[in-house]
């Protein structure tokens, strides 16, 4: 399992190696499998802006935004789909 915290605003006034914890914590307690990717990212106002019109086709910030993106692996599959 890898998991990230990353911030672009400067200084960021908060712990991101807590958020790496705590992300790996929930990942092993929901035993997600070791192929899983975690990222989060702590974004200032205009970012959230820009990743709510771009992402969402909604203008403006959110005092709080999740999303959530599964990623597969690839396998393969017959011609007919089995």
């Amino acid at each position: 399992m890898q998991v990230t915290a990353s911030s672009n605003r400067e200084p960021e006034p908060l712990a991101l190696d807590a958020f790496e914890r705590l992300g790996a914590f929930v990942l092993h307690m929901e035993e997600a499998p070791d192929a899983v990717e975690l990222s989060v990212a702590l974004v200032d106002d205009d970012e959230m802006t820009h990743l709510n019109e771009q992402y969402r086709g909604i203008v403006g910030p959110t005092d709080v935004d999740v999303t959530i993106r599964v990623r597969r692996p690839r396998t393969s599959r017959s011609p007919s789909g089995t």
